[in-house]
């Protein structure tokens, strides 16, 4: 994919559409609504980084503990690249998933042969495990940069919120792609928030079973919710 940011909107959607969209995921994310976690408190893309893979399919009050024993025992880059690799595997151990292990091991010879962190898209993209929503996120919560966040969660609560019928596929798909992006705060300050907004909304309130739909600050303009009601399954379908 380009590293370019593709911000027409999309011709089905009116700006009004979008900005009340992206007000009401900012108005609620304040504290009280925002979960709290140890890598929601650094910009440091090193730490930003390893915690986005060990957050990748599993939930993130599992990895806490995880998260917060490897960075006591490896803080900084360069002990993590001196780190013994059985050591390693024994703090990673309890997130299971051992092809995971195995990529952040890969990643560290990596590491070793770049010396830093890449600072840009495709640099990211060039490390083992990194895809598109690692390398955005750790731009986003790293540089601020304007990204979209596209993941299950992500695509299930904006396709709920323009009554779009999502499937596996949809996240790839260029037009979802443009809506997810024009839907990301142009200030890049609040790009973060947005972000964590996004997530935790999809986590608490829009879920994939029972959402909680009278207490979504966008239940007032939610297609799903005015066509068919609260869903009570996920829209995501195979395909």
């Amino acid at each position: 994919m380009s590293d370019e940011l593709i911000r027409e909107t999309p011709p089905p959607y009116q700006a009004g559409a979008l900005s009340n969209f992206r007000v009401g995921v900012l108005g609620w994310a304040v504290p009280g609504h925002l979960r709290d976690f140890p890598w929601r408190h650094t910009r440091d893309p090193y730490r930003l980084l390893l915690s986005e893979l060990m957050l990748r399919r599993t939930q993130a009050r599992q990895v806490a503990p995880t998260n917060q024993n490897f960075f006591q025992r490896w803080p900084d880059l360069e002990s993590f690249l001196q780190a013994d690799t059985e050591a390693l595997g024994q703090v990673l151990l309890p997130l299971g998933l051992q092809w995971r292990i195995q990529n952040i091991l890969e990643l560290r010879q990596s590491l070793r042969n770049l010396g830093q962190i890449p600072r840009d898209y495709q640099g990211l993209l060039g490390l083992p495990g990194v895809g598109d929503y690692v390398a955005s996120a750790v731009l986003c919560f790293s540089q601020q940069e304007a990204r979209p966040l596209i993941d299950t969660n992500t695509v299930r609560l904006i396709g709920r919120y323009f009554g779009l019928q999502v499937h596996q596929g949809t996240r790839r798909l260029k037009s979802f792609r443009q809506l997810a992006a024009s839907l990301v705060p142009q200030d890049t300050a609040s790009a973060s928030v947005y972000h964590y907004g996004l997530l935790d909304l999809a986590a608490t309130i829009c879920r994939p079973t029972r959402p909680d739909c009278s207490e979504c600050p966008l239940s007032s303009e939610c297609q799903t919710l005015k066509m068919e009601g609260p869903p009570s399954t996920s829209p995501e379908r195979k395909t």
